[in-house]
């Protein structure tokens, strides 16, 4: 058998060395067909970096990577669960670049962020890969709600509430 394989020589899944000696083993050509890309102005967002634990009402970081084949600006635009956190205008080299922007979220939960480079479309040919995404899980305090019966006495559960209570725990009695 024959296969002709097209390829920009990129490996993104896998291991082709392998592949490649299985097809050999079976007989099977492979002929290969190079795929060249000629981009002069490119930018892209490499990633979105965030830390992996933080705490309620903490100010971090969020970390942009851009790499671009040439000296340029634009507008960088990081959101927050589809909001809009913050635009800023922004200049940049040639490789890569990095940009930070503080953020601080006041209750816990999944937060998704999205960041976006807008650069006028003579500096880049895929707008594609100009948006990174992340996401965040930030732990609160466990909440607890008590059912109690108005009818029996507070000392029945009052103990069980301070002990709860002091494990940290937010409790509601009702």
């Amino acid at each position: 058998g024959r296969i002709v394989l097209f390829s920009d020589g990129t490996e993104t899944v896998g291991q082709l060395k392998d592949v490649l000696d299985d097809l050999h083993a079976r007989e099977v050509q492979v002929d290969v067909v190079p795929i060249d890309y000629a981009y002069d102005h490119e930018v892209l967002l490499e990633r979105l970096d965030l830390p992996r634990h933080v705490r309620l009402g903490e100010t971090y970081e969020a970390s942009v990577v851009l790499t671009s084949m040439a000296e340029g600006s634009g507008t960088l635009v990081l959101e927050q669960n589809e909001e809009e956190l913050t635009r800023v205008p922004v200049n940049f080299s040639a490789g890569r670049n990095r940009f930070a922007v503080p953020i601080q979220v006041g209750s816990p939960g999944y937060y998704e962020y999205t960041a976006r480079i807008g650069v006028p479309a003579a500096e880049d040919n895929r707008s594609e890969n100009n948006i990174a995404r992340n996401y965040l899980f930030i732990d609160g305090p466990g909440r607890i709600l008590l059912v109690t019966d108005p009818q029996d006495e507070a000392e029945e559960w009052t103990y069980f509430h301070q002990a709860l209570q002091q494990g940290n725990r937010e409790v509601e009695v009702v």
